[in-house]
């Protein structure tokens, strides 16, 4: 329809409508559709996100037309922090709750995507906007958790036969040939979801006809519309001004919901012109809902007053010039000019917010101000009638007005049909509906950095969480610092700010080398702390060590939690958690000895080894052998259970950890010293594991003991001739007579000869030799070596008066008990002694 150009000061005002046709009769038109899946573990992902949070995802094509895609999807808030939600009741307006519905929004090559989805799952819809189209997404829950997303083209026929229509949006009037099967894209890396840097508040309001006819008066279902309806555009709006949107954040402010039940101020008619509606809404808004107490950028109807429930159409200002916020309404000619517009939404049964997302949005770009392509010339300006962005329409005063035509760029991602052109008047089509002419982004983004900063607010990017990458196990070494390697971080806007990774373990311990970054915790919880390039180069490095308790086997695990400490964007820090597993290698343990430093036995006694057992943490039932060494002496054994071998001074035994603990314990290894060795010598034990468990082969262990012997005192000996004769009256010298003794030394022994009664036995003190006693008794006390010398040089006699008879000399020694334990010991010898022996010189 034509436009209506109003002039007001220095001041430009053009309003700016779609046109409202009328339906057409029924083509036959095969649907356009498309099937992707949700599955339930990335559901899961989805609804574990925070508003402005990302997730990677995949959607399966369930045809095999296409593989599945990644897209990367951003959780969305589309209600302001302050938001004012109301519902006309006979009491007036009262608060109403949000919606509940959960709103994401993603974006990959040639792709946008918006969802909006129920808590419990039961719900939703979507938009898919691509290069052949939009199209209307339906959820579908399925048995396994995940969600089916069904959709069909927005400008598919009804199931009637009728065919929705808005005079440049939508519907199939005129030359329909350019449409074709529909090749969804499916690139090997998602784009980034785009962020805005900006946001504009906006109010909605609502008639009496909308509610009772399209939502049966049901306001929680309105409210979830309007919500999937700011969601949608907001897959236009949010975009990159590369990808034809203009980084503009959409929230709702302000909202009223009013029911049937109580009539509203709209007393328009159903059908009436869209500009008289207009004015009564924008007059209203003005004198009833002023911007101090209900702030907004635009005020939006969503009006129900359209001529049949498959058509739309629309009408706004286009707010050229000053403040967004400001344009609250001037009374010129009976018009209220402001930051208005009516939107006739479709009404037939199974429209969802995705049919009208390209209505509104439409009617919101004029607000923004953008006039239509083919009004608005390659420079931007407009009014133009000369080297406008398209000739899709030439009915609007000021505008072109030649023979129209489509454009000639039908490439993918050309700005053909965009969102601001009525292309689809004259069957051109519309692909790039969702999109904004690149010649208009500059011009709503030049508009939009004049805006005052209340208005058209700044905001900081989120803050994107941190990844973590690392392998399912990790395999480390027993008792060994080993490093901890594959473990990298992410973190899209972490820039130079400093992230902190904590590392815990139930068991062992964490310890760093090098330098690089701020380490603190614990051993048993680490912490890092740096930029992620310096994170990450830390733990290449080998620097991050994990240590297992003593002895450990099996595994642990390892947990992994970076923060980013909120540096970058908005919404605070934001983490990210994994764990892994660390097993561990198991070494062979050496074996251990355990001895007392010395052990006391008793000279010339076999007697047991005690106090001797080993240890080894990973011998199991493996066999071991123990090894034992004398320099001197014999070691032997008794009693079974262990394999015996070696030599008296280098013994083996060979057996478990236990049959050799108990085989010693029992005292079946034993030891018996050198002949009357005193001293000590030196015990060599070494124990070998033979290798059964762990890597690294054989351990052993060796310790030396001193074996103190106890002396014993040894007795002394007497060598004597066995026959001696004697006169029967006269004096013999006794000879021969000799002692020992081993262990004698330096000590004092005693001798005493005893004779019969007819003998007497003489000796006198001398030579180191004390002589005592009397008669056919002597005694004589000195050392073995005086004693010897003493009885060697004939010192002592017997002197015989008329001794006939035979007799007995008995010679004894006591050793006095110098030496050793056990007490004095003796010895004695015997001589036979013959009287009456005749001597003449010397001869017997």
């Amino acid at each position: 329809m034509p436009t209506t150009r109003i002039g007001f000061g220095s001041a430009l005002a053009l309003l700016l409508a779609l046109g409202g046709a009328s339906a057409t009769s029924a083509q036959t038109e095969p649907a356009i559709t498309v099937e992707r899946q949700l599955n339930a573990t990335t559901l899961t992902r989805l609804r574990a996100l925070a508003p402005d949070q990302e997730a990677r995802i995949t959607l399966h094509r369930d045809d095999s037309a296409s593989a599945g895609g990644d897209w990367n999807l951003r959780r969305l808030e589309v209600y302001a922090p302050d938001a004012q939600l109301w519902v006309a009741t006979a009491r007036g307006l009262e608060p109403m709750p949000r919606s509940n519905l959960v709103h994401f929004v993603g974006v990959r090559a040639g792709e946008r995507l918006s969802l909006s989805l129920a808590p419990g799952l039961s719900h939703g819809e979507g938009l898919l906007l691509g290069e052949e189209g939009s199209f209307r997404l339906d959820v579908t829950p399925r048995a396994d958790g995940g969600l089916t997303l069904s959709g069909i083209s927005t400008e598919a026929a009804l199931p009637d036969g009728s065919l929705p229509e808005a005079d440049c949006l939508g519907g199939l009037e005129g030359d329909a040939s350019w449409r074709k099967a529909l090749t969804l894209h499916a690139p090997t890396a998602a784009a980034t979801p785009k962020v805005a840097t900006r946001k504009v508040t906006l109010a909605i309001d609502t008639d009496n006809e909308l509610l009772q006819q399209k939502f049966s008066n049901n306001t929680t279902s309105a409210g979830n519309y309007m919500a999937a309806l700011v969601a949608g555009m907001s897959a236009i709006y949010e975009m990159e001004p590369g990808a034809g949107g203009a980084k503009i954040k959409l929230e709702i402010g302000s909202q009223i919901l009013r029911p049937s039940t109580i009539t509203d101020p709209y007393p328009s008619e159903v059908g009436s012109d869209t500009l008289d509606q207009l004015n009564e809404f924008g007059l209203y808004w003005k004198n009833n809902y002023p911007y101090a107490s209900y702030p907004r950028a635009f005020a939006l109807m969503i009006s129900g007053k359209s001529a049949a429930p498959y058509s739309a159409n629309g009408i706004a200002w286009l707010v050229s010039g000053n403040d967004y916020c400001a344009a609250t309404g001037t009374n010129y000619g009976g018009q209220i000019y402001g930051h208005y517009s009516v939107n006739r939404v479709y009404k037939y049964a199974g429209a969802t917010a995705a049919d009208d997302v390209s209505l509104v949005a439409h009617e919101l770009g004029h607000n923004f101000g953008l006039s239509h392509t083919h009004c608005t010339n390659t420079s931007g300006a407009f009014p133009s009638a000369v080297s406008t962005l398209d000739r899709c329409f030439s009915g609007e005063s000021g505008c072109y007005t030649g023979t129209t035509s489509c454009p000639t760029s039908p490439a993918p991602g050309a700005p053909k049909g965009t969102l601001m052109s009525y292309c689809h008047m004259n069957g051109c089509g519309q692909p790039n509906a969702s999109i904004i002419h690149p010649v208009q982004v500059t011009t709503i983004n030049t508009r939009i950095a004049a805006q005052s900063p209340s208005c058209v607010v700044a905001i900081a990017s989120p803050n994107q969480p941190p990844s973590i990458t690392a392998p399912a196990s990790v395999s480390v070494t027993e008792d060994v610092a080993s490093p901890l390697a594959g473990i990298t971080f992410a973190d899209s806007d972490a820039g130079s700010g400093s992230l902190t990774a904590t590392f815990t373990v139930p068991a062992g311990s964490l310890t760093t080398t090098g330098s690089g970054v701020t380490v603190g915790g614990t051993p048993t919880a680490r912490t890092l702390t740096g930029t992620l390039t310096a994170l990450n180069a830390f733990i290449a490095a080998g620097n991050l060590r994990y240590t297992t308790a003593a002895n450990a086997t099996g595994s642990v695990t390892l947990g992994i939690v970076i923060n980013d400490n909120g540096n970058t964007g908005s919404g605070g820090a934001q983490s990210a958690s994994r764990s892994l597993a660390l097993t561990i290698t198991a070494v062979n343990d050496a074996p251990g000895i355990s001895a007392p430093a010395s052990i006391s036995l008793a000279e010339d006694v076999t007697s047991s080894l005690s106090g001797i057992s080993f240890s080894d943490i990973d011998a199991g039932s493996g066999s071991l052998t123990a090894t034992f060494t004398v320099p001197a002496g014999s070691l032997s054994t008794a009693g079974s259970g262990v394999s015996v071998g070696g030599t008296p001074t280098a013994r083996t035994l060979t057996g478990t950890l236990t049959a050799l603990n108990a085989f010693i314990a029992a005292g079946n290894l034993r030891y018996l010293t050198a002949p009357n060795a005193t001293g000590s010598v030196t015990l060599g034990i070494a124990i070998n594991d033979n290798g059964h468990a762990g890597s690294g082969g054989a351990q052993s262990a060796t310790r030396n003991l001193s074996i103190a012997i106890q002396a014993v005192n040894d007795a002394p000996g007497v060598a004597a001739p066995t026959l001696m004769g004697l006169p029967d009256t006269g004096t013999v010298a006794v000879s021969g007579v000799s002692f020992s003794d081993v262990d004698a030394g330096g000590g004092a022994l005693t001798v005493t000869l005893s004779a019969p009664a007819a003998v007497t036995v003489n000796g006198t003190s001398g030579g180191g030799v004390t002589a005592s006693g009397s008669g056919s008794t002597r005694s004589f006390q000195g050392t073995l070596a005086n004693l010897n010398a003493y009885f060697g040089s004939a010192q002592v006699s017997l002197t015989t008066a008329g001794f006939t008879a035979i007799g007995t000399l008995t010679i004894g020694i006591n050793d006095n008990g110098n030496t050793g334990s056990g007490g004095p010991k003796t010895a004695s010898a015997s001589v036979a002694l013959k009287g009456g022996i005749l001597f003449a010189n010397g001869f017997e």
